[in-house]
């Protein structure tokens, strides 16, 4: 609850975010829409509960996933990233796109309860 509370205290409402997570009412609890149709990082990586990270990772995705997703973020940047992926098999570390994306538009605006913030730079 405190990370959908940040979540309102740094975007406007109507500004889309991207939670990086495997749980997808934090956008429904904080009011805010998704950036992306992939709701939680699973089709992207494979991940999903109760699997070891053996076949998780960019490759892994459904084919054209990361393409979407790409696109998506692009054409209009969430002003608000969420890494709730707490260092998991499935976190920016070991995400290329990803980590690239945080680290060209994005500067970190803190951590609530495990998950790093991340805010649009201005450009």
């Amino acid at each position: 609850m405190r990370l959908a509370q940040t979540v309102r205290v740094l975007t406007a409402p109507g500004e889309r975010v991207l939670v990086w997570t495997m749980h997808p009412e934090t956008y429904w609890l904080a009011g805010r829409p998704p950036a992306s149709r992939y709701l939680t990082a699973g089709l992207l990586t494979n991940h999903s509960g109760g699997r070891s990270g053996a076949d998780v990772g960019e490759p892994y995705a459904v084919p054209g996933t990361w393409q979407v997703f790409r696109a998506e973020t692009a054409a209009d940047p969430p002003r608000l990233l969420v890494d709730d992926s707490r260092g998991g098999d499935w976190s920016p570390r070991h995400l290329p796109t990803l980590r690239a994306l945080i680290a060209d538009r994005y500067r970190p605006a803190g951590t609530v309860d495990g998950a790093r913030l991340y805010v649009l730079r201005d450009r």
